[in-house]
């Protein structure tokens, strides 16, 4: 066990975490650390070695894993692919920020820090020697200089974009690609080695010249993805069509090869259409039937379909028809040419797939169609109106959760019964019924009622679809709910809008027990504040960050003073350092020259434990600023 545990931070490398521990435990370095669990330090550890280090240390097993994952870098370091085995940069500005090891940093591309748009910082400016992990401290080389004072060059805008897509946080992704990819390293890599005069090979090391000579050459292309693409796949044609070959796929290239095997996903989609399609437009060669995916034999079969062809009809992908065809679980048949592989299926197997499929529908389309919320269809789903059918239930190639079927049919069994009408003036729909009017209890009892038959809707309103349309009485659906009346309720997300507080702030006073609140488990886990506790927590404490906006302050600039004559509101571990707390009554003592924690044990308190009626405190609480002031 050691002295002094430190909490790892989300997007901190697992090597860099140990060098802290040591640091922190007075080790000369993380290799001290690791020899006591007989594990040597290395870039990648396996399970077995994380899990002697957090048996030997007591540290969080799951937490360590974690780290050891790159979670927070995209691209493929969690499979090995491009790490840093040896020295790993930093950037200066982060560590002066916060000291710790950015996961970021023992990517081989990343070269730059897109938060401060400076170069990552590879070597000592004192004694030149590479800032390897074996050193003793995280901001300190072996010569005793101090990192963070390093002087530091802005980055390049190629070095900057590459680590911008490496780097979650910056949220950017890849011109005409509808999402980033997983291996968007690797595929950065295959940009490059396009324009690349030598190409790099794969799973060679990449040191830090050929890093930015990778990133130059992908921004090259990336920057600007589909037309600059278009235009070297023109360039490749042209040149192949030049050598007046029938061997035109070799003199091609290996690109083609490598486009369509090591990045066949579903993101890559348009690329490959596009290759495919300036190929057969443009080549003055005879095209073989691996690059075409259609055989010439094949095209008076109509009885059948292409994997592709499949595919695009099914919105699967031609490497899964492929697999099911082989297994069985589609019916068609494998077909060996002379160099290429073919897949057939059989069309009726297709339409009847593309059937079944299409009573399947997402819940976001599930919305539109029925014309409600989606609080409303959550209301729907937890009294088993809507029941969203399990991943092993649905057809093959369903893209969806809920029965198209179901759904109308719900519809159709409140609309045999209703006529249309204008909009009244006192109704409630399913929205009202769905939301904060009523508590979840309520809401999902008067549902049930409903489609029960027991609660009549008024009608439909004329020029609106779906559940949208029907109206209810508002007073019948009051006295029906009535005896499960809990009053105002607000979710923490109701708060955040009608407040300038922070989730996050209103869930630590909740946890601390400041702010009072009601769980409803399920499986949503939700959290209710009702208004009078509401008052109740107002007129208890000041929100510090209110009260210095209102002054024109910063809570942390009143939080010294606070402390210091006793008003700041402590929890259990100590101060609150979020969403900073005055005691209501601790000020009110001050100001009248006694101590912050008086109070008159022989006088009891004024308030009573009785709850009010729900009526009485809204009016109070919704009196003009003149009468509450008076």
């Amino acid at each position: 066990m050691l002295a002094f545990p430190l909490t790892p931070f989300a997007d901190e490398s697992v090597n860099g975490y140990l060098l802290r521990l040591a640091e922190e435990n007075f080790m000369d370095s993380s290799a001290a650390l690791l020899r006591e669990a007989g594990v040597r330090l290395k870039a990648r550890y396996s399970e077995a070695e994380l899990n002697a280090v957090s048996e030997t240390h007591g540290l969080d097993c799951a937490g360590i894993q974690q780290l050891a994952g790159f979670s927070q870098v995209a691209g493929s370091l969690s499979q090995g692919r491009f790490l840093r085995t040896a020295a790993v940069p930093v950037c200066v500005e982060c560590l002066r920020a916060s000291a710790y090891i950015r996961q970021a940093w023992h990517h081989q591309l990343f070269t730059a820090c897109p938060e401060h748009q400076r170069s990552l910082l590879e070597a000592c400016s004192e004694c030149s020697a590479p800032l390897d992990l074996k050193r003793h401290s995280i901001t300190t080389c072996r010569c005793g200089y101090d990192l963070t004072t390093a002087d530091v060059a802005p980055a390049d805008p190629a070095s900057l974009w590459v680590a911008s897509l490496l780097w979650p946080a910056s949220g950017i992704s890849l011109p005409g690609l509808e999402a980033l990819p997983q291996d968007v390293d690797a595929f950065l890599l295959f940009l490059a080695n396009l324009t690349l005069a030598e190409p790099h090979r794969k799973n060679a090391p990449i040191d830090t010249d050929k890093a930015l000579a990778v990133c130059q050459a992908s921004h090259q292309i990336g920057n600007n993805l589909l037309p600059r693409f278009r235009d070297f796949v023109e360039a490749k044609i042209e040149a192949a069509n030049q050598m007046a070959s029938s061997r035109f796929m070799l003199n091609l290239g290996s690109w083609y090869r490598e486009l369509n095997t090591e990045f066949a996903g579903e993101v890559y989609a348009p690329l490959r259409e596009m290759a495919h399609r300036l190929i057969l437009e443009r080549a003055n060669a005879p095209i073989n039937r691996k690059m075409k995916q259609l055989g010439a034999e094949l095209l008076g079969l109509k009885a059948t379909l292409t994997a592709a062809e499949a595919a695009r009809t099914l919105k699967s992908s031609a490497d899964r028809i492929v697999a099911l065809v082989k297994s069985g679980a589609l019916g068609g048949t494998i077909l060996q040419g002379a160099t290429s592989e073919f897949c057939l299926v059989k069309r009726t197997e297709v339409e009847a797939h593309q059937q079944a499929a299409a009573d399947f529908l997402y819940g976001k389309d599930l919305l539109k169609l029925l014309g409600i919320s989606r609080r409303t269809r959550d209301r729907f789903a937890e009294t088993g109106l809507l029941s969203p059918v399990s991943e092993m239930q649905r057809p093959l190639f369903a893209r969806g959760d809920y029965r198209k079927s179901e759904a109308l049919a719900l519809l159709e069994r409140l609309t045999e019964s209703c006529g249309e009408i204008d909009e009244p003036k006192r109704s409630l729909s399913f929205a009202d019924i769905s939301g904060k009017r009523f508590s979840n209890a309520q809401a999902n009892d008067l549902l049930k009622r409903v489609f029960a038959g027991d609660l009549k809707p008024l009608g439909r309103v004329r020029g609106i679809q779906g559940f949208a349309a029907f109206r209810f009485d508002e007073e019948t659906l009051a006295d029906v709910s009535a005896q499960h009346s809990t009053g105002i309720e607000f979710t923490i997300t109701d708060l955040t809008k009608i407040t300038p507080w922070k989730h996050q702030t209103i869930k630590g006073w909740i946890d601390a027990g400041y702010l009072r609140a009601r769980v409803e488990p399920g499986k949503k886990y939700r959290t209710f504040i009702s208004l009078a506790d509401l008052i109740a927590f107002l007129s208890t404490y000041v929100v510090a960050a209110d009260a210095a906006d209102r002054l024109g302050s910063k809570s942390a600039w009143l939080k010294g003073t606070m402390k210091r004559v006793g008003a700041l509101v402590t929890g259990p571990s100590g101060e609150v350092e979020s969403g900073l707390l005055l005691s209501v009554d601790a000020l009110v003592n001050i100001v009248s020259n006694r101590a912050p924690t008086w109070s008159r044990p022989s006088k009891p308190s004024a308030r009573t434990s009785q709850n009010p009626e729900l009526k009485a405190v809204v009016d109070w609480y919704c009196q003009p600023p003149e009468v509450l002031c008076v």
